[in-house]
């Protein structure tokens, strides 16, 4: 994939709850349709690490799928029409509240059930990569040292032994992070994501990987374009417009 851009989607629920991290089962299953039809390749976060160190070997344009926070929906929902097209995905879990609800979200007015271990471990024994979203969901870029490195480690180590298996990715809360941050993840994890609007090109650094949020492509005609490869200045557009609300919010 030398040179050949991978977009990494980033979904939160997929639910009828109002909101932009909530996306319609039906609205999902077309995206996913439509990926499926436009026979770009769906890899891994796992892949995407082993293309990203060899460059030069790879030319294809490629999807990878992730969903933040590990909602119980992504097991009742979402799972089955990824089993449907065969797609793998990779789940973002912030431990403490595994089995719980997103009581982090204290504006939510309705509160979201998460993922029980049990869940995990099925969907892990099928499959999907599970990575960490920190033990407490809290924006890092806030945190002392010692507690930053405690919300790193400690929700990797309790991900590996509840499935048996490496935690290797990361996604910031909230996206957010800063050079420290950046840092302290790269001694626990081999990949991190976070929420700039944009494509990433294989070969490129593997921390801090932007996404593309999937609430901008609700409109299935614009999503179409997209993998089309139409669609530029829709695209551009929504980049200008998270970058000014970035700013006016930091």
């Amino acid at each position: 994939m030398g040179g050949a851009a991978v977009d990494i989607l980033m979904y939160h629920s997929i639910s009828n709850d109002v909101g932009p991290t909530s996306i319609t089962p039906q609205v999902f299953s077309n995206q996913m349709e439509m990926v499926a039809e436009s026979g770009i390749q769906v890899i891994s976060m796992d892949q995407f690490l082993v293309y990203s160190l060899n460059p030069n070997a790879h030319s294809d344009r490629a999807i990878v799928l992730t969903f933040d926070d590990g909602f119980q929906n992504f097991a009742d929902t979402a799972f089955p029409i990824l089993q449907r097209h065969k797609f793998r995905a990779t789940v973002f879990l912030a431990t403490d509240y595994v089995g719980q609800t997103d009581i982090w979200e204290q504006s939510n007015s309705s509160s979201k059930k998460i993922l029980p271990w049990g869940v995990v471990r099925d969907l892990s024994r099928n499959g999907v990569v599970f990575g960490s979203h920190s033990v407490s969901h809290a924006d890092l870029t806030l945190l002392k040292p010692n507690t930053l490195k405690v919300e790193l480690k400690a929700s990797k180590q309790e991900i590996e032994c509840k499935i048996g298996k490496a935690c290797k990715h990361f996604a910031f809360p909230y996206g957010r992070t800063n050079d420290e941050v950046n840092n302290m993840v790269s001694r626990y994890y081999t990949s991190s994501v976070g929420t700039r609007f944009d494509r990433t090109t294989v070969g490129s650094s593997v921390y801090n990987l932007p996404r593309l949020e999937m609430f901008y492509f609700n409109h299935l005609d614009r999503w179409r374009d997209y993998l089309g490869g139409r669609g530029a200045g829709y695209f551009a557009a929504r980049q200008l417009l998270r970058k000014l609300r970035r700013r006016l919010t930091t």
